[in-house]
């Protein structure tokens, strides 16, 4: 496959688009995968995300995420998604370090995803959707130096440090009713 990579105008529009469409608390991510500061105590704010996302290469997968098997279940018509590598540390020399908080449930023990509890995720919460998610409370996220931005028409739809990984709605999940 080819590979693309988005122009740095492009990238910059993106970003402008959602600033001023949805606000630049869109790029904040305090939970979950994240980016965090190493060594230091301070939050990786919205506008420290913005300034990684425009400095950082876009290189676009959309066809990979269309074809390839590892990818299963996380294309949807109308996106583009786009891979970049999270770099040691920001223009100011400030170090950075990318937080996978999610991994497939294919990749955990039965003993392990017996311990998992579903909730309305912190997005639902905020949105109001009522959007679920699987959580275990005993495994801790992982070190990760690259993310991803899936993008629709002129304006990111999201965008995280990390693996892609398909989307589920559980709310359409069944429930096993095993006291009845």
């Amino acid at each position: 496959m080819k590979e693309f990579y988005l122009k740095n105008e492009d990238k910059q529009k993106l970003i402008s688009n959602t600033i001023n469409e949805v606000g630049l608390g869109y790029f904040d991510r305090k939970s979950g995968s994240r980016i965090v500061y190493t060594g230091q105590s301070r939050d990786f704010l919205p506008e420290d995300a913005v300034d990684l996302l425009g400095y950082a290469t876009w290189r676009e997968i959309t066809d990979a995420v269309k074809t390839l098997a590892v990818y299963r279940g996380v294309y949807q018509e109308g996106f583009r998604y786009f891979r970049f590598n999270i770099p040691g540390a920001l223009r100011g020399g400030d170090s950075i370090q990318g937080i996978q908080g999610v991994a497939k449930a294919s990749a955990l023990s039965p003993a392990v995803l017996s311990e998992a509890r579903l909730r309305v995720s912190e997005h639902g919460q905020a949105t109001g959707d009522g959007d679920m998610e699987l959580v275990h409370p005993g495994i801790g996220p992982t070190d990760v130096d690259y993310g991803h931005v899936i993008t629709k028409g002129d304006l990111i739809a999201t965008w995280y440090p990390g693996e892609l990984l398909p989307y589920i709605d559980l709310r359409l999940a069944t429930v096993k009713l095993v006291g009845a």
